[in-house]
């Protein structure tokens, strides 16, 4: 017991190196950057400063949800806030693998240890979506763990990771509702879960009321989401290629649209409201376009892989890292792409090659992984087994808001280590049954 003990020691101990080594590098991240900059950071010194949730304008701010928002009031306090952020970011993703061996059963390997870079990349990145990696892992393994042992505590553990969900990504609010209709389908003693799941959905709406009650009080309507809701929908129709609705999926499309409607911010309530309707009559218009793009969306999340951090801008700086991207964004041709990354200096290209390789690397794995998954779901008889049907609802509900909504890597890279501990569950438990035969 002892040497176990030593043992689970030496391999968290070699994690956190790991961990701390993927944020390190990956500290220099475009990836969000500028919302953590330009919204979030103005919106939390404004509350500080007595000005209330307002934007850099100081207009009362809709946008971004204001959870992780107020994660970086101690930071600000201390002068420190993106040392803060990581720090808490940082140690959570720890906890959060030690919940994930909890949650599947399975004991610590070393080899799993270089498979978690997708989860500390994104947990590296100064934006809400590491956190709801991390309380998605949380409200599973209190969901699971009150199912066999009926312990209070667990209750409460689930709904508040819920509770807090939601104030940082707020479409988070359908999974309690996603989860009690699936139970209804799927399982044969679905009573038994039912009245726990109507609880979630209502601890889900509750935690969003003060949020939609302020959205009401200053805007006359009643707003479960963030008011850059409208925007990303709409642009966001024009990730399947050569679209008839004409769309182009960047925020410059929202910018445009939203001043020929005379709005300066397409992210405002009011912008919100007309890329609402938009969208609407986008779909309603063309709804065989849209089946075409949730298909589109649902293959790039087989075939795209995950996001791995940006190792490169370490090395580069984020100034000349954007300059390359831009050359990189207007070149199409992969082979091209590849040739101005060779012809660059030695210490420039050296870093992009490898940042590129462990990007790839991960490809065949993402897929594999989600291959895994689809023939589970489909020929497993995972209904019967309360840890797999949990987990998979989680899957699915990601899988389902990418299709219809937007795919970028971040968004399959927050259900990564899930769908790599559905893997290790069942590899695991099939290991178990060939020892005992």
């Amino acid at each position: 017991m002892n040497s176990n003990f030593q043992n689970r020691k030496v391999f968290y101990i070699l994690l956190a190196f790991f961990a701390f080594a993927v944020f390190f590098f990956n500290q220099n991240h475009l990836n969000q950057d500028t919302i953590y900059f330009k919204h979030i950071l103005p919106i939390a010194e404004n509350v500080l400063k007595g000005e209330g949730y307002t934007n850099a304008a100081g207009e009362p701010a809709f946008y971004p949800i204001w959870g992780y928002v107020f994660l970086q009031m101690p930071g600000l306090i201390m002068g420190l806030p993106q040392l803060w952020t990581l720090f808490i970011q940082f140690s959570f993703s720890i906890l959060a693998v030690i919940l994930f061996y909890k949650l599947f059963e399975i004991n610590e390997k070393y080899w799993h240890i270089p498979l978690f870079i997708p989860f500390f990349a994104l947990c590296s990145i100064k934006t809400a979506d590491g956190l709801a990696s991390i309380l998605l892992i949380a409200y599973a393994y209190n969901v699971i763990a009150y199912f066999k042992t009926r312990k209070i505590k667990n209750l409460y553990y689930s709904g508040l990771a819920i509770a807090i969900l939601v104030n940082l990504r707020s479409e988070y609010i359908y999974l309690p509702v996603f989860q009690t209709i699936l139970f209804l389908f799927c399982l044969k003693n679905w009573q038994k879960y039912l009245k726990i799941n109507v609880i979630f959905v209502i601890i889900a709406f509750v935690a969003m009321l003060p949020w939609a009650i302020r959205s009401y009080l200053i805007t006359d309507k009643i707003r479960f989401n963030s008011s850059n809701g409208g925007a990303v929908m709409y642009i966001s129709l024009g990730q399947l290629p050569q679209n008839k609705w004409g769309i182009s999926p960047t925020d410059s499309t929202a910018y445009s649209i939203a001043a020929a409607n005379g709005i300066d911010d397409p992210f405002s309530p009011e912008a919100d409201t007309l890329f609402q309707r938009l969208t609407k009559e986008a779909i309603l218009d063309n709804p065989s376009e849209f089946i075409k793009k949730m298909g589109y969306n649902a293959i790039k999340v087989f075939t795209n892989g995950v996001y791995t951090g940006e190792y490169a801008n370490y090395f580069l700086g984020k100034q000349l890292r954007s300059k390359i991207d831009n050359k990189l964004n207007i070149t199409p041709n992969k082979i091209e792409q590849i040739k101005i990354i060779i012809n660059l200096p030695l210490n420039k290209s050296i870093p992009l090659i490898v940042e590129k390789f462990i990007q790839m690397l991960f490809l065949p794995i993402f897929f594999v992984l989600m291959l895994f998954l689809l023939y589970n779901i489909i020929f497993n008889k995972s209904r019967n087994n309360e840890t797999l049907l949990t987990v998979l609802m989680i899957i699915l509900f990601k899988i389902l808001l990418i299709s219809l909504i937007q795919y970028e890597y971040r968004h399959t890279t927050g259900f990564y280590l899930l769908a790599f501990g559905v893997f290790a569950f069942l590899l695991n438990k099939r290991s178990l049954i060939n020892r005992e035969h």
